[in-house]
């Protein structure tokens, strides 16, 4: 399968994503519902029922 039908543009997100103060990790999400981040080896994948449509990491207001 094409990478160009698995990911779009808000598929990768770098932060601190566990506020840890150890740097920054890459987050990747896809259509296909797997989550990735690392640091810079893999710290977390996980395969969900649905697409990761985006990744966002912030602090969220509503």
């Amino acid at each position: 399968m094409s990478l160009f039908k698995e990911f779009d543009q808000g598929c990768l997100c770098v932060r601190d994503v566990d506020n840890s103060g150890h740097g920054e990790k890459i987050v990747v999400g896809n259509y296909m519902g797997m989550l990735r981040v690392f640091s810079p080896h893999p710290l977390l994948e996980v395969q969900l029922r649905d697409p990761v449509i985006q990744v966002e990491v912030g602090k969220f207001f509503s």
